[in-house]
């Protein structure tokens, strides 16, 4: 008979053709979501530490930039470092997250720190 394998007996035409199925495939439409207006994100420490790590590997892009143009016998090596290391630098934070992205692009709008 057709039981010994565990296959079910019957007929093949019980299973419904595959090219019936697309109808109930068919793409949904996202649910509207209400808009939240005036909600604040505050960052958490791992943005800090995303940040900090952001700052790392743009002062390794900058200085590596820094150390080819040296190589290469171009004048002005030390005056491109600052503006490398802070387009690395936000390039990497906002790759990771936007929030430690928008917290590096806020830091370098600041005016520096009186000393």
């Amino acid at each position: 008979g057709g039981t010994e394998g565990g296959c079910p007996t019957g007929s093949a035409s019980a299973i419904p053709h595959p090219a019936t199925w697309a109808p109930a495939l068919a793409p949904v439409a996202p649910l509207a979501t209400p808009a939240v207006e005036g909600k604040h994100v505050r960052p958490s420490p791992a943005h800090y530490v995303m940040v900090s790590k952001a700052c790392l590997f743009g002062a390794l892009d900058a200085t590596s930039k820094m150390v080819d143009a040296i190589g290469q016998g171009r004048t002005g090596a030390f005056e491109g470092w600052t503006a490398d290391f802070k387009e690395s630098s936000a390039a990497a934070a906002h790759a990771v997250s936007p929030m430690s992205g928008y917290l590096l692009s806020e830091a370098y709008r600041a005016p520096a720190p009186a000393v």
